[in-house]
């Protein structure tokens, strides 16, 4: 009889466990999804009905070939996004220069344009905007000097939806820009 029920505490162990895992990567997927630009909700582990909607357009969007998302999916489907995320991110000059320097990135009627030489100039809610560029450790950092100064580093990410822009280091508000001529 003892036995039997440690072999139940154990059971309720690893039952426990494997819950614990696939809530973790329910949130990786949340995360990500969100770092794409995608709603799949609040990041808490919980798969709701809105997590799988993006994760579904994601995949679309991407062409991943991947299962429905569910909590024995959620494993595979935050390694997917890591990887993903990782390639799609624009993290050297190089990289922002041969891909989005020089065109034109709208958003809501606004637009913005990054320059090859450096400087960025734009209007935003009808106000001039420039400023000067530069990467630093893998984040695009703008100081903008008019129509007032500030300074913002943040992760860029080209993808099918446009130009995913995350502010303060990734940890910010994510907003889509479409990039012109793509």
């Amino acid at each position: 009889m003892k036995q039997r029920v440690f072999s139940i505490a154990a059971f309720s162990i690893f039952t426990l466990l494997c819950a614990g895992a696939a809530h973790a990567d329910v949130a990786c997927v949340q995360s990500e999804l969100k770092s794409a630009g995608y709603n799949p909700g609040p990041v808490d582990g919980a798969l709701g009905k809105r997590t799988v909607s993006a994760s579904q357009q994601m995949g679309t969007d991407y062409g991943m070939p991947l299962p429905t998302l569910d909590d024995a999916s959620s494993a595979k489907w935050c390694t997917a996004l890591k990887e993903t995320n990782a390639a799609a991110r624009i993290d050297t000059k190089e990289k922002l220069l041969s891909e989005i320097a020089g065109r034109k990135l709208t958003l809501d009627g606004n637009w913005v344009v990054i320059n090859a030489d450096g400087t960025l100039e734009g209007v935003f809610g009808k106000k001039t905007v420039k400023g000067t560029w530069e990467v630093k450790d893998g984040y695009w950092c703008r100081t903008l000097t008019s129509p007032a100064s500030n300074t913002d580093c943040q992760v860029y990410r080209l993808t099918p939806k446009g130009l995913v822009i995350t502010r303060k280091k990734g940890k910010g508000k994510s907003v889509t820009y479409q990039v012109a001529g793509s």
